[in-house]
């Protein structure tokens, strides 16, 4: 089952935070390594610090990077197209920024041999985006959508202990210590209970739009508890919980407590207990989201878009080019800040 994150019952699209500055860590050890060579290769050691900002700006990848050819094309694939058509879509230029910025942070860690991918597999990536970007249904305000052929394709090269910018750069499970969008980190593995967990930033695995961190890097070796963001035990079938992520991550949360029972299919009653993924409640019973063109209430409801309303107030599923901001537009009539959002991978509607 696939889990989401939930912040004060918000599930969160994807978040994309554009960082300057950079180091270059080696599987060899904490080695620092400058791109500002003639040729693009890679400079003598130097020592790097882990947990500080690696230049003057404070941040921790370089604006001069030299461009990697693989990893434009990795880039161009994830964002690009997607762009492109969006902007066929919805009229006006399309944006490079999260395909440049992309390609500048994966060329800094191709140079810096930190991470590595099959090239075949970007070419399996690049044929489910065409799919999932064909035609305007799919459109959102938020970034492109992540097939799951285009998860888990970078692979660290770096070993315990050594200096990181992201998970991603780390060999197996390890995760990176420490790292934010100004400091790196350091390769660890999972952790005891009591150590922290559910902070970090982690800038490349979000402009390479892996979703699954929290499993193939994992903070901790049973379970992050993202209520006092501390490393726990599972919690055990009967605790009391608010969402399915403060549960096990094979239990679901039903009626406010953890339940091994498996989440309803298709058909099934979700009076007392969560649909599947992709499936939605309507009138009690899991159903398949709204398809393009079909009715819906809110974003959520939709398989992809988000859900437009007319002139009369109802919904449909289909091409979504802007976020609705009419929640911040009466808030600013009123004396309350209460935004009802409910979030959606694929946007953000009241």
């Amino acid at each position: 089952m696939v889990r989401r994150a939930v912040v004060a019952g918000v599930r969160v699209a994807p978040l994309v935070i554009s960082l300057l500055g950079s180091v270059h860590c080696r599987a060899t050890g904490a080695g620092e390594r400058s791109l500002k060579d003639g040729d693009g290769g890679l400079a003598p050691p130097s020592v790097a610090r882990a947990a500080a900002p690696l230049d003057a700006t404070g941040t921790i990848y370089p604006r001069d990077v030299p461009p990697h050819p693989r990893a434009t094309r990795l880039c161009q694939v994830l964002h690009g197209g997607a762009a492109r058509r969006k902007a066929e879509c919805c009229g006006g230029e399309p944006s490079t920024f999260l395909e440049s910025t992309c390609a500048r942070v994966v060329a800094a860690s191709l140079h810096a041999k930190t991470v590595e991918f099959d090239d075949a597999a970007v070419d399996a990536c690049a044929s489910a985006m065409n799919d999932a970007v064909n035609g305007c249904g799919w459109v959102t305000p938020s970034a492109a959508p992540a097939p799951d052929t285009c998860q888990r394709l970078l692979h660290g090269t770096l070993e315990q202990g050594s200096v990181c910018r992201s998970s991603l750069e780390c060999r197996g499970n390890l995760h990176c210590e420490g790292v934010s969008a100004t400091k790196t980190g350091t390769c660890t593995a999972p952790g005891a209970e009591g150590a922290g967990c559910g902070t970090h930033v982690d800038v490349l695995a979000t402009y390479v739009l892996d979703r699954g961190l929290a499993t193939t890097h994992p903070f901790c070796a049973d379970f992050c508890s993202l209520a006092g963001h501390r490393c726990e035990g599972a919690p055990k079938v009967g605790a009391p919980c608010v969402a399915s992520v403060n549960c096990a991550p094979s239990q679901s949360c039903v009626a406010g407590h953890c339940s091994a029972a498996p989440p309803a299919r298709r058909g099934e009653s979700c009076a007392a207990a969560p649909c599947a993924d992709g499936l939605r409640c309507v009138e009690k019973v899991c159903a398949p989201r709204a398809a393009t063109g079909e009715a819906c209430s809110s974003d959520w409801d939709c398989s992809v878009g988000g859900c437009v309303r007319g002139a009369g107030g109802d919904g449909v599923c289909e091409a979504k080019c802007t976020a609705n901001l009419d929640a911040l537009h009466a808030s600013a009539r009123g004396t309350s800040m209460r935004l009802p959002l409910v979030a959606h991978p694929g946007g953000i509607e009241r």
